[in-house]
Formats: C-alpha cells, sequence, structure tokens
C-alpha cells in the first residue's frame, strides 16, 4: 500500500462531507457544493500548530485535488486554513465545581446574603 507524506508547509486533508438532511433534495454530485469543512490527513514539517486528525476550516476552491487509491484527498499550503475547529468546554462542569453550587442552592442564596457587596443586581425585564 503506498503512503503519501506532505510536503513542508503543505497540510493533506480529506474533506468531510455534509450530514444528510431528509427532506431535502437531491443533486447530482457535480452540482453539490464542495463541503469547506476538512480532516488533517498528514502534515508537512514546518506545520506546528495541526496534528493528524483535527477538523479544520477551508477555502471552497484552493488546494490539489487527487485520488489516492479510492480516496480524494487534498493537498493544501497550511496558509490557506482558515482555522481549526475545537470542542468547547462544558460550562456545565465548570459550574459544578464552584463551591456555591457543590453545597447547594440554599448555601448560594446564604453567600449573597452574608456578602452582598460581592453580586450586584441585574434589571429586570422592561414593564
Amino acid at each position: 500500500m503506498m503512503t503519501l507524506r506532505a510536503r513542508r508547509g503543505q497540510v493533506i486533508l480529506r474533506r468531510v462531507k455534509p450530514h444528510d438532511v431528509s427532506g431535502s433534495i437531491l443533486l447530482p454530485p457535480a452540482a453539490q457544493e464542495l463541503p469547506q469543512e476538512a480532516m488533517v490527513l498528514t502534515v508537512g514539517d514546518d506545520v506546528a500548530d495541526l496534528q493528524e486528525g483535527d477538523r479544520v476550516l477551508i477555502e471552497k476552491w484552493l488546494g490539489a485535488a487527487i485520488r489516492l487509491g479510492s480516496e480524494d484527498l487534498l493537498i493544501l499550503e497550511d496558509r490557506f486554513i482558515l482555522g481549526k475547529f475545537e470542542e468547547a468546554p462544558d460550562l456545565n462542569a465548570a459550574y459544578a465545581e464552584h463551591p456555591i453550587f457543590q453545597a447547594g442552592r440554599a448555601s448560594a442564596f446564604a453567600e449573597i446574603a452574608l456578602h452582598p457587596d460581592r453580586f450586584r443586581l441585574l434589571p429586570g425585564p422592561p414593564e
């Protein structure tokens, strides 16, 4: 089996297919838009901020499209990658770790009553 290695400053990507939407109109492949989301397969030596498996946002019409075996791949310079998708932090977990929320609701009201200078009231809805 042949493998392909990215050269300096280049990235080899596989475009990620858009999700299926039920009830949508089916278009032939030639009429469908190219997805802008891609998965990084390999990175060149000079590419420091990307690694294998990252999901990135790319320009639609840039790069060299190639076929390796049965896979359609894209070779692109790293400077044409628009951004990298990252997992959003779990805010519920962060709130759960706060001491006020660990002790329960009664403790939160007690904290407000004991230290009113630490909290400010937000205005209510307009009447």
